[in-house]
């Protein structure tokens, strides 16, 4: 697939997804809603706001973002061509391992 690559975006999905009839799949798929976790938000000492990440954290449902949409893109279409484990370079720790 020459059009599977790093720089894609959203019009490239729309127009493969159009081109293979796989517009249902894309609806479904943009329609999605993810689980975030929202910290409170706390005054510290220096008078500025931060993130409190010893509190409980809210959970709220968002849209997925256009991340999670290229990912599961990939995955169904393209999982041969999905850049993660097989293009990264060794840890310290394999390259001792494998002594």
């Amino acid at each position: 697939m020459a059009i599977i690559h790093k720089d894609m975006k959203i019009e490239d999905i729309i127009a493969y997804c159009q081109e293979h009839n796989e517009i249902a799949w894309l609806k479904a798929q943009a329609a999605k809603k993810t689980e975030r976790k929202v910290y409170p938000r706390v005054k510290g000492a220096d008078g500025k706001k931060h993130v409190d990440k010893t509190a409980e954290p809210k959970i709220v449902y968002q849209p997925i973002s256009f991340v999670e949409l290229k990912a599961a893109f990939m995955d169904k279409f393209a999982p041969e061509e999905r850049v993660g484990d097989k293009n990264k370079k060794p840890t310290f720790h394999d390259k001792i391992a494998n002594l």
